[in-house]
């Protein structure tokens, strides 16, 4: 998983990495030592374009290959909410789905991801050992 800080908002006093650190504090130590090579900090004021595949791209899926992918989702939303636990004052304004349209940071087009907006930040959590097919979400080699 890569997680890419897209916004920090003025709430949030601190530093991107200080952010992604206090939000993984229930993780094991050598995995925070290990956050920052992970880490994709993507700045709004850099003028950062994630590419977002919209709607009308998604790909038409059976019903077995949506079941699917909703159970992932809800297994990623739990996996984030012990891994990645919102902050004390922080607040959850809205979390998507989707996936990239094209390929971007070294990841090709189709990995999926969330979108949290929160009180403090806008931040993806990008899937990258998975993909978005017409078959539903397929595994990839790690």
């Amino acid at each position: 998983m890569k997680i890419f800080v897209h916004q920090m908002k003025p709430a949030f006093p601190c530093t991107v990495l200080n952010y992604v650190i206090q939000r993984s504090a229930r993780r094991r130590l050598d995995h925070i030592q290990r956050l920052e090579e992970f880490l994709e900090i993507c700045s709004e004021h850099r003028g950062v374009d994630l590419p977002i595949a919209p709607p009308e791209t998604h790909p038409e899926l059976s019903k077995r290959a949506r079941a699917d992918i909703e159970a992932h989702e809800r297994a990623a939303r739990k996996r984030l909410l012990h891994d990645f636990p919102l902050l004390p004052d922080e607040g959850l304004q809205g979390e998507t789905f989707g996936f990239f349209d094209r390929p971007y940071g070294g990841l090709p087009k189709n990995v999926p991801f969330l979108r949290q907006e929160t009180t403090f930040a806008v931040v993806f959590f990008v899937f990258t050992r998975f993909r978005i097919a017409k078959a539903g979400l397929q595994a990839v080699a790690a």
